[in-house]
């Protein structure tokens, strides 16, 4: 476990670029309390033998905080895709890592950050910059009230982006050129979640209105209401779909699974013991990839509520955050829990990304590493250690009976 850094703004959302780099996004909103609407990019580093994160980049995002993002990597390790919620739009941008600070062609809102001194002496490849071009801004809410995005996702592939907005519906757009793909009124309430499946051909939303749809991504025509199976083969309905993420299956990285967040209607006081309990789901089809998508797990994970869920990259483990802080790692085959870190946060979680599972340069030997964002300014990363077959202790207790048991038979052949 280790605190990356504590920024001057309110975090909503956080997303890896790669091993050493974190994009985040937050900030105070319209009021005029002096504090930032911005998006920077952190760079990672071992100090004097500590994990830290501070900023090289900072894109000014205006009156508005970022609520939600999504980034993807566009066929290059230096060249990215993003995007990012601000009110009612979606503002989408490529991101260019460069060894060397360039401004020509970048947005004007971005500003340079003086890299930490101590920092750039440690690291061997120096500071990198990074160009924030605006590409798109997209329209993505129309409440009459207060438009809203609150969720979005860009597709692995980089030719499909979905956004769910407060007035219920599930927008999608052609990455080429912008055109719009569909636009359906999915839900009766705020979308909550979105995302694509890793073959681009479904989209799956939930909201606060207790539904959880997928959608074709070509048409949005609807091929399943999650919500009708998932009540059908519960004993209570007492529960709301509060997110959904795809992963791909770790046997056969052709194939996927899919994997849904679930909260008390009603949730009760965590103290007490009757209060319903969160729980996530585990999608699957009866027979291998034929037939329509049905529960084959689920795991209640505690009285708390849960606030935000991801995936790593390999989908071998699942990453929760909690509405008082806590953040838990789950093997995503079993949904059996890993690692739990109560109380990590001082208020609720509002994002999650898993590092990449090869990069272990600078976390050191683990399993898995999730950095964690918070509405208390701080950044985060929860590490599982590596697995062994059995117990050290275990290991220990095995080689000195083995030494008792070898001097016993020498003694008794005379031998000592």
């Amino acid at each position: 476990m280790a605190s990356l850094c504590k920024l001057d703004y309110p975090l909503y959302a956080c997303q890896v670029l790669d091993g050493d780099h974190i994009v985040v996004g937050g900030g105070g909103g319209a009021a005029k309390t002096g504090v930032p609407n911005v998006v920077d990019v952190l760079m990672m580093q071992k100090v004097s033998g500590k994990l830290q994160a501070d900023p090289c980049e900072r894109l000014d995002t205006g009156d508005n905080s970022v609520m939600n993002m999504s980034v993807v990597n566009r066929s290059s390790e230096n060249n990215f895709l993003l995007a990012i919620g601000l009110g009612g739009t979606c503002k989408i941008y490529s991101v260019r890592r460069t060894s060397k600070s360039n401004e020509s062609g970048t947005d004007r809102n971005v500003r340079k950050r003086k890299p930490n001194k101590e920092l750039k002496e440690t690291h061997s490849n120096g500071v990198h910059s990074f160009e924030f071009n605006l590409l798109q801004t997209l329209e993505t809410d129309f409440s009459p009230d207060e438009p809203l995005q609150k969720a979005v996702r860009i597709s692995k592939d980089c030719k499909i982006l979905i956004t769910g907005g407060s007035d219920g519906h599930v927008r999608a757009w052609n990455i080429h050129d912008f055109s719009k793909r569909f636009f359906v009124k999915g839900h009766k309430d705020d979308v909550t979640d979105v995302d694509i499946s890793p073959d681009g051909k479904d989209v799956v939303s939930v909201s606060r209105d207790g539904t959880a749809i997928i959608l074709d991504s070509e048409t949005g025509c609807k091929k399943l209401d999650l919500h009708v199976k998932w009540n059908s083969q519960m004993t209570t309905r007492n529960y709301r779909f509060r997110s959904c993420r795809y992963g791909v299956v770790v046997d056969d990285q052709k194939s996927y699974a899919l994997f849904t967040a679930h909260a008390p209607i009603r949730p009760g006081r965590r103290a007490d013991t009757k209060a319903p309990q969160g729980c996530i789901t585990k999608w699957a089809r009866k027979k291998a990839s034929v037939g329509p998508l049905c529960p084959a797990i689920v795991q209640y994970t505690g009285r708390e509520a849960i606030s935000s869920m991801t995936i790593s990259s390999d989908g071998v483990f699942l990453g929760l955050g909690f509405m008082e802080g806590s953040v838990a790692i789950y093997i995503s085959f079993s949904l059996q829990c890993a690692k739990r870190v109560s109380n990590y946060h001082s208020i609720f979680v509002t994002g999650l990304s898993f590092l990449p599972p090869s990069d272990n340069a600078i976390t050191g030997p683990c399993d898995a590493a999730v950095v964690s964002v918070s509405a208390d300014n701080q950044c985060k990363v929860v590490k599982l250690s590596k697995r062994t077959l059995f117990p050290v202790w275990v290991g220990l207790l095995l080689v000195i009976v083995s030494v008792l048991a070898a001097a016993y038979i020498l003694f008794e052949l005379g031998i000592i």
